[in-house]
């Protein structure tokens, strides 16, 4: 990953290719500099963040769009047509129903329970919180989900 933000610079910006070396370099350093913050006390948050934010969410958006495009707007057929030039023999038909159909739904499927459950973990505690808010576990960090189960557990039995 970081070679391919290396060459995506000097390729863009053909004055950097004698220092590359000395790029390289530098941007180890700013690199090393954006992930101080995550390996200190409140990184744990800082890095949920991260993921969550530009993680989770955008890759799936991204991925579920080059799907639609290249499967429906560029079409199934032109993208196999390219890649048999390419290497001589079309895909099996089980990739083009993978592109076209399977993949899309896979990735709303995936969006979709990633939505209801961030939302329905987040209810689940607001309403155990309001009801019984000394019963509410304190959670940071990576223990928030289990919170959510907990309170939803208790909520359950009664207590």
């Amino acid at each position: 990953m970081f070679e391919c933000l290396i060459s995506a610079f000097v390729d863009e910006f053909p004055w950097l290719r004698p220092k590359k070396i000395l790029f390289t370099a530098f941007m180890c350093f700013v690199l090393f500099l954006l992930g101080i913050p995550c390996v200190m006390n409140g990184g744990i948050y800082i890095l949920q963040l991260m993921d969550w934010y530009a993680a989770a969410f955008s890759l799936m958006i991204i991925s579920l769009l080059e799907c639609v495009v290249i499967a429906w707007v560029y079409g199934e057929e032109r993208f196999s047509r390219d890649i048999e030039m390419m290497v001589g023999h079309r895909p099996h038909i089980w990739f083009r129903i993978c592109w076209k159909y399977i993949s899309p739904v896979v990735i709303c499927f995936i969006l979709l329970f990633t939505f209801t459950l961030a939302t329905h973990a987040i209810v689940v505690v607001l309403a155990a919180a309001a009801e019984h808010p000394a019963r509410v576990p304190r959670a940071h960090g990576a223990d928030a989900d289990r919170c959510a189960a907990h309170a939803l557990w208790r909520r359950r039995q009664g207590r």
